[in-house]
């Protein structure tokens, strides 16, 4: 876990907030305080004048050096100013620490960022760094978490809370609490960076590095579905339903048939006495696999395409068939697509496999292509945190032309598959190899298909 250091500027009712760019590693398409990592640079003694300006300057001198260097640091490189100048220019009248948020132990990218108030005395103009933000903008609290419950503003737990205590009193002096609040030994973590989004996030059955599937609670009130319910075990399956307890659940949805997707979901269904929806292909894979008994007791409904699963926010959501990864794969996603959930299309951990009898690259690429036209606000992959925009999944449809390409070149120096996947995956765990040989599978057979078109 690294440190990190976050500003927010405050003039009259407002506050400074970024709109990090879709491309970015960690938390893109995210609206965000600017700020960054503490550099080991940060903790090292420096030029004496200028460890002196920090340490004899009376609004900087109450917190440690290393992080008031990395604030300055960042604020010069993603807001082009200088906070030394700012207050030898008067322009500041108080730094506090309203907070430190700890990033979850589920995200990859993890920070103990400590979030300081900086209070100006006039407004300042900003030159927002394009490869950090693409917009950044003075609004009131009150303005920004509006946006945030329309679904039109993506945010990690403590900028949210940031909000919601500024909006109360803009002015305030004291620390908030900005961890997460849940009890590990009783419940499973729950984030809502979307509004009308809940994002439960409990241990599963899947495949490494990805540890958790995402199990999405969407829908207003009497038509509230809970999307993938698939915990590890019985003691994870009892935490989440504990997590579910002050929720309203109306209804299961299975985006497909992969068992980190369904474990448990009938358990689910008969706890609250819905029914539980999903494709026909769905349906008939798991029957296949797990028997007629599976579904006992249960009410299923067959969903496809097009069909209307539920309201968010007085909106419609409507389903997407994606197949490639999983022939009866649906997504989901509101109308005007503020937020589209995409199954297992992406990753936001690991990477995605199409292989075996429900596989197919060529469905998988059409798929791809098709969500990146639709143009969601907002992406939620199955593994792994929001995203913001379609990059990803441009990525992704770029990486598999490429591997496709690199495959048929190799195809013309005459290697076979087992060649093939040794000069591809030289770098993969030996226990991934297998996986990897289904991607390699599905390629030759897109290629086969469209060389027979």
């Amino acid at each position: 876990m690294r440190e990190a250091v976050s500003g927010i500027f405050t003039f009259g009712n407002e506050v400074f907030i970024t709109h990090r760019q879709n491309y970015l590693r960690a938390f893109p398409g995210y609206h965000a305080f600017p700020g960054g990592k503490v550099d080991k640079e940060d903790s090292l003694e420096g030029n004496q004048d200028q460890q002196d300006l920090y340490s004899k300057d009376s609004l900087l001198n109450k917190f440690p050096g290393r992080f008031m260097r990395a604030l300055n640091r960042e604020m010069k490189e993603e807001l082009g100013v200088d906070i030394l100048k700012l207050i030898k220019n008067k322009k500041i009248s108080d730094i506090h620490e309203i907070g430190i948020g700890i990033t979850p132990a589920f995200n990859p990218y993890r920070f103990d960022t400590h979030f300081y108030i900086i209070e100006l005395t006039e407004r300042v103009f900003f030159d927002a760094a394009k490869d950090e933000a693409q917009d950044a903008y003075w609004s009131t609290p009150f303005e920004i978490l509006e946006s945030y419950k329309k679904a039109k503003v993506m945010a990690v737990p403590p900028i949210i809370m940031i909000l919601e205590a500024l909006n109360l009193d803009i002015k305030r002096k004291d620390t908030i609490e900005l961890s997460l609040k849940y009890d590990p030994s009783k419940e499973i973590p729950m984030i809502e960076s979307v509004y009308g989004v809940k994002q439960f996030i409990p241990l599963s059955n899947t495949i490494p590095p990805a540890d958790r599937t995402n199990s999405f609670l969407i829908g207003d009130k009497g038509k509230a579905f809970l999307i993938d319910p698939s915990p590890k075990n019985e003691e994870e399956k009892e935490k989440f339903l504990k997590s579910l307890e002050s929720h309203e659940v109306n209804g299961i949805f299975l985006t497909h048939h992969h068992k980190d997707h369904h474990e448990f979901a009938p358990d689910f269904a008969l706890h609250f006495g819905v029914p539980l929806l999903c494709s026909k292909d769905t349906f008939q894979r798991i029957k296949k696999i797990w028997g007629d008994h599976y579904f006992r007791g249960i009410e299923v409904k067959i969903v496809g395409d097009g069909d209307l699963l539920t309201y968010s926010l007085g909106k419609e959501v409507n389903l997407y068939h994606v197949p490639g990864h999983d022939e009866g794969q649906l997504a989901l996603g509101n109308k005007g697509l503020d937020w589209f959930i995409a199954g297992d299309l992406i990753q936001g951990v690991g990477t995605v496999v199409v292989g075996g009898p429900e596989g197919n690259m060529k469905k998988y690429m059409n798929s791809l292509d098709r969500v990146i036209k639709l143009g969601p606000r907002f992406i939620f992959p199955s593994h792994g945190i929001g995203l913001g925009g379609t990059f990803k999944i441009e990525e992704t449809l770029k990486h598999r032309f490429m591997r496709e390409n690199q495959i048929k070149g190799f195809l013309k120096e005459g290697k076979s598959k087992e060649e093939i996947l040794q000069l591809i995956y030289s770098d993969i765990s030996p226990h991934l190899l297998p996986l990897a040989m289904k991607n390699i599978h599905s390629h030759l057979a897109k290629i086969k298909e469209d060389e027979s078109e």
